[in-house]
């Protein structure tokens, strides 16, 4: 958020490599990306990456990339009035998830359809 005019990206790296290859990430989505809290969801047959991103000081949404081969795609894009500074996510299927939410302390869960507070209060809820 320091700097708006710069984009983020994601990397990656083999850890089961010796001396692993830092590479970023081919990405096919947002044109903002400023991404905080991330979270990789593995079923059998696909991987998607979640990502908090800070579009703006006051506008935030959480990015799901389904990851193909080296390349993330923008798969859907979350928002809310409820989602006002969200911190890290943690998902339990590929649209339904956790998200912390540090100056509401609140958690929010997306349970598909529809944005709940599921607990709070929760003071620095960082992730």
């Amino acid at each position: 958020r320091k700097f708006p005019n710069v984009n983020g990206a994601i990397f990656q790296f083999d850890l089961l490599q010796t001396n692993p290859k830092i590479e970023k990430m081919e990405m096919d989505g947002p044109q903002i990306f400023h991404p905080h809290g991330i979270y990789l969801y593995e079923n059998l047959l696909e991987k998607y990456l979640f990502v908090v991103n800070h579009l703006t000081e006051k506008l935030s949404t959480i990015d799901e990339f389904k990851i193909v081969g080296k390349k993330l795609k923008l798969y859907k894009r979350y928002s809310s009035p409820l989602l006002k500074d969200p911190n890290d996510i943690y998902a339990i299927s590929k649209n339904q998830f956790y998200v912390t939410n540090f100056s509401q302390h609140n958690i929010l869960f997306f349970n598909g359809k529809n944005w709940l507070i599921a607990y709070k209060p929760i003071y620095y809820a960082n992730g």
